[in-house]
This record gives structure tokens, C-alpha cells and sequence, in this order.
């Protein structure tokens, strides 16, 4: 969602050269084994990955450099490989363009204070007041959150805290945001996949409530990068099924 590819998988990118600013196209795709083995990595271990990448093309690449004291067998074998050493250098360039395209929208759009505050809210660690500090933090920003990024907030928020939302907390929250009505539909909607977000009526005060709906169990993976923490339950489960430790009573 960050990246502006094509259907077809064609990338433009800019590349600084001796001449100026350069247009280029790649094509993205399963014949790119690069984009294969990085496109799912997390941004920070795509960044090393690249690095080491770039060390190791520099070292294994040494000979391609011509010297004063070449000789004429050494000038044929730089000859012959040059195409795979250009071809090898132009997808390197590829993949460290995106590298650090996306790096810089990250920066620029704030998303890693998003994706920290989306992830607290998931495993419980922050509540409605930390993400109206987060909008009004981007309020001062030369770049506030899009409408997107405010719906999958209040998305997250609504299906990892169940019953928090009825009409007077709807429109609080359209007030801080600045989504619409349509928007906030689409909070209300989760109760079709069975999350309970709306509060429940009651015809006896809350003081004679004796049930509450849990917050669903939310798994967690152990990773080195901090914005990496949440699990899917697919991935659980489909893990399980893999390790045939899935209950045959709740799942037959």
C-alpha cells in the first residue's frame, strides 16, 4: 500500500547520476528472486539484508575493476562478465530504491508511532486516550493521518475492546477524527463478524450487570523488531492444525 506498483507489477523509480536525475522501470514480480525473498520482511531487516547484499556484491565483484597493470586475459574476463555484474547491480539498485522509498514514507507520514499506538491498542496497552493524544499529535504535524489510517485505528480499537461504542461515543469520535457517519458504519458493521461493539441495553442499571464481554486473546510472536509483536489467529491456528494440536471438539 505504499509502494506505487502497477497491476502488472511495474515500478518507476529515480536514480541520481553524473548526467542528473534518471527515470527507470522494474518489473516486480516471481522472476525476481530479490522480490521474492524480501517482500514480506520487515522493513528493518529488508534494510540489513540490503546491506549486506551491497557488501557482499562490492566483494565478490572486485575484479570487474580494471587497473593500469591489466592484462590482456584480464580485460577479456572483466568483458565477459559484465552483463551478469550490470544485471546483478541494476536489481541491487531496484530493491534498495524501494527500500528507501518506503523508509522515507515512514518517516514522512509518521507511521511508526501509527503502527505502535495500532499495536498497544491490540494487546491492551492503550486506551481511548492515547489515541486521541496521537490525533491531536499529527494535528501539528506538516502531515495528518489519512481517513484510512484513522478507520483502521478506531477498527482495531472497537475489536479488542468490545461494547465501547454507542451513539453518543460514536459521535465523540467523528468530532476527533473527522470520519463521517458512513465511516463509523463501518466500526458498527464489525458486529457482522461477530465482534460486539455496541454497548448492550439494558432494562437495570450497570450497578446490576454482572456480565461483560472479554477482550478476545490476542497471540503474540516473539520478534527483535518492536512493531512486530501482533500474530494473526489464522497464523495460530493454521499452526496448530500444521502440529495437529487443534481441539477436534471445537474444531471437527
Amino acid at each position: 500500500d505504499l509502494l506505487p506498483v502497477t497491476p502488472l507489477g511495474l515500478y518507476r523509480y529515480t536514480i541520481e547520476t553524473n548526467s542528473g536525475p534518471q527515470q527507470k522501470e522494474a518489473v516486480l514480480g516471481e522472476a525476481d528472486p530479490l522480490w521474492v525473498e524480501l517482500r514480506h520482511m520487515h522493513i528493518a531487516a529488508v534494510l540489513n539484508s540490503l546491506a549486506e547484499k551491497a557488501k557482499q556484491f562490492s566483494s565478490a565483484n572486485k575484479g570487474a575493476r580494471l587497473t593500469g597493470e591489466a592484462t590482456t586475459g584480464s580485460i577479456k574476463k572483466v568483458v565477459e562478465n559484465l552483463p551478469r555484474f550490470m544485471e546483478q547491480q541494476a536489481k541491487l539498485s531496484v530493491h534498495t530504491s524501494i527500500a528507501a522509498h518506503i523508509n522515507m514514507l515512514l518517516q514522512q507520514r509518521g507511521l511508526s508511532d501509527i503502527g505502535r499506538t495500532e499495536q498497544d491498542v491490540v494487546f491492551g496497552e492503550a486506551t481511548s486516550k492515547d489515541i486521541v493524544t496521537l490525533l491531536n499529535t499529527f494535528k501539528t504535524r506538516p502531515t495528518d493521518m489519512t481517513q484510512a489510517e484513522k478507520l483502521r485505528l478506531l477498527l482495531l480499537y472497537a475489536a479488542s475492546h468490545p461494547e465501547k461504542f454507542d451513539d453518543a461515543e460514536r459521535s465523540r469520535w467523528m468530532k476527533a477524527t473527522g470520519l463521517s457517519n458512513a465511516d463509523l458504519a463501518t466500526v458498527t458493521n464489525l458486529e457482522c463478524l461477530g465482534v460486539t461493539v455496541n454497548k448492550k441495553a439494558s432494562a437495570f442499571t450497570s450497578t446490576f450487570r454482572t456480565t461483560k464481554s472479554k477482550r478476545p486473546t490476542v497471540h503474540e510472536r516473539q520478534s527483535e523488531w518492536d512493531l512486530s509483536r501482533f500474530l494473526p489467529t489464522l497464523h495460530a491456528l493454521a499452526r496448530a492444525v500444521d502440529a495437529g494440536d487443534l481441539s477436534k471438539n471445537e474444531f471437527p
